[in-house]
């Protein structure tokens, strides 16, 4: 796997700065979390869509909220999941 080219931290699009403590936070559809099994390391894991680009992001299983909110465009219920519980930051397959 190539490294990527410089040292900051890989950002996923459709993530956004926690207000309260600056954590970087991804805010997701509640209706779209689903659990599976990662296929490199074989961790349960969960998928979820971003809200605001429609991506799919795989997250570590029990990843905890940073909050609920209810997307404008969609009337969708959202929730925020934190940055760090994105499971390819911590995949032991790479």
């Amino acid at each position: 796997m190539m490294e990527p080219a410089t040292d900051k931290p890989f950002s996923y699009q459709g993530a956004a700065k926690d207000r309260e403590d600056g954590q970087t936070v991804i805010r997701v559809f509640l209706d779209t979390k689903h659990e599976a099994t990662c296929r490199k390391c074989g961790a349960e894991v969960e998928w979820a869509q971003v809200a605001r680009t429609r991506k799919w992001i795989l997250f570590n299983r029990g990843a905890s909220s940073r909050g609920k909110t209810m997307d404008r465009d969609t009337s969708r219920d959202c929730e925020y999941l934190s940055h760090d519980d994105v499971h390819w930051n911590s995949c032991s397959a790479d």
